[in-house]
């Protein structure tokens, strides 16, 4: 079964599109783009990618057979210009925020995709295209690739994890060096190099200053 990427692909190189959808499916090659560098929400993006390519070829489909006419979907047309240009903004800005700040923003990331998706619903009802279109399919998929989204973050979690755990375990390992001078007078202090450490095993009755390299 060919990824969601692939299925986006196949549809634009498979394509001539109508006057009318050019620049859609010119941003959606950029989109497609973006989403092949993506490390986070990698799934879900090529999900959302492979619906708006869907919508795309239907209404290409429906212009084609003359079903539709450009002079009257004019404002159809330019909310899909619109929403297109917001796909490709909220991708790009996804793929620049930190893997900690993906993880602080996850509701918002979540109410931005279902946003798209329905606008996607709202523009069907405007070309008058719904029945062709499988929205809750769409959704589904969706809600498949958050899963999958998901489990790759657990797994990168667990492996910063295991990080944390074996870096702690050698510094529980590393041992300070304690280094024992005399007090030679008043103005001969050792030079220390680092904090001032007591070694309780030392013990003298003459003045000692301990330090650690």
């Amino acid at each position: 079964m060919p990824s969601p990427l692939q299925t986006v692909l196949d549809v634009i190189l498979g394509i001539t599109p109508v006057p009318g959808l050019s620049a859609a499916f010119n941003i959606l090659s950029h989109i497609v783009s973006a989403i092949e560098q993506a490390r986070k929400s990698k799934q879900r993006l090529a999900v959302l990618a492979q619906s708006a390519a869907q919508l795309l070829q239907t209404l290409n489909t429906e212009f084609r057979a003359a079903r539709l006419v450009q002079s009257a979907c004019g404002k159809p047309l330019k909310d899909l210009h619109s929403l297109l240009l917001d796909v490709q903004k909220f991708v790009n800005e996804e793929q620049a925020r930190p893997f900690f700040k993906v993880l602080l923003n996850h509701d918002d990331r979540m109410e931005g995709i279902d946003g798209f998706y329905r606008r996607m619903s709202t523009l069907a009802d405007a070309f008058q295209i719904s029945a062709l279109l499988n929205i809750q399919g769409m959704l589904s998929n969706d809600g498949w690739a958050a899963r999958q989204d998901g489990d790759s973050i657990h797994k990168r979690l667990m492996g910063l994890e295991h990080q944390m755990q074996l870096w702690h375990t050698l510094s529980a390992n590393q041992q300070p060096q304690y280094f024992v001078q005399p007090q030679a007078g008043p103005m001969n202090w050792p030079l220390a190099y680092g904090p001032v450490v007591l070694n309780p095993a030392q013990t003298s009755s003459v003045v000692q200053h301990y330090y650690v390299r």
